[in-house]
């Protein structure tokens, strides 16, 4: 009999540190955890729904990417004043990217194509979504909340309703499963992966090819069962976002090859 106060479905969820609109996920999943077809699949969808980095309509290359930076950076702010989930953020990005190689998009509309695809994340991804008049405020009312709801049905239509998209963001959880540490490390493993995507989210094409090619030599298809190099992988995957977003030009195997069975390195960055 439950003495403790608390019910059955409160005990099996991770409820806490989690952003105010998430909704709590259960601690165990007989079938998602350490699934290894759950990754496969991932991957696929992957290749499916991956996209280039979209830029304004005849803009040099460098004002563009220097643009792009700028909106990334102004829509992690949001991300990080709602305390949102970083699969909201990643979800945003690459919907920014397959609209913009989908609809030629003036300069003087970016930002409210930025801000309109992270309504939409929002509202896929949020149990507490933002809304129209939400992205308006953040806009600083240089777009209404009528052009913003527009502006989502014309990305809605663009895209053909097909709003899904798999990010790095849904990689991190499943194969940390993997690890066998207790749930409250892997907890604190899975939270530091997102914080460094997150701090490295402007370069996010390098980042996303990153965490891609690491996960595809973890989940071969040739070797399915060995997973034995899958904590070195994670740390690979950890450092090396590290050295991307510090922008240093040394080599990543420098530092992970003395450090092949120290582990605890993850709990440091």
């Amino acid at each position: 009999m439950e003495t403790s106060g608390r019910s059955v479905y409160e005990q099996e969820v991770d409820q806490s540190n989690d952003p105010p609109g998430s909704v709590p996920q259960p601690l165990y999943d007989p079938y998602f955890s350490a699934n290894e077809k759950v990754i496969q699949d991932l991957l696929l969808d992957e290749r499916r729904y991956h996209s280039t980095p979209g830029y304004c309509f005849r803009q040099p290359r460098a004002t563009a990417k220097w643009m792009r930076r700028t909106l990334l950076n102004w829509l992690r702010d949001i991300y990080r004043h709602r305390n949102a989930d970083a699969g909201v953020l990643s979800h945003a990005a690459q919907l920014t990217d397959r609209y913009l190689h989908v609809v030629p998009t003036d300069r003087h509309e970016y930002q409210l194509v930025g801000g309109t695809c992270y309504l939409v994340a929002s509202k896929l991804n949020d149990a507490l979504p933002a809304t129209a008049v939400d992205m308006a405020h953040y806009m600083a009312d240089s777009a209404k909340p009528g052009d913003i709801r527009a502006k989502e049905m014309t990305i809605c239509i663009a895209l053909q309703w097909d709003l899904t998209c798999i990010t790095p963001v849904d990689f991190v959880a499943p194969v940390i499963e993997f690890l066998e540490f207790a749930p409250s490390l892997k907890k604190i493993i899975r939270q530091r992966a997102l914080n460094t995507y997150v701090k490295a989210f402007h370069g996010k094409p390098l980042v996303q090819n990153f965490y891609i090619e690491n996960v595809h030599d973890i989940c071969r298809p040739e070797t399915p069962r060995r997973l034995f190099n899958l904590p070195l992988t994670l740390m690979k995957l950890t450092l090396g976002l590290r050295f991307i977003y510090q922008r240093q030009e040394c080599s990543l195997l420098q530092f992970v090859t003395p450090l092949n069975h120290n582990y605890h390195v993850l709990f440091l960055i």
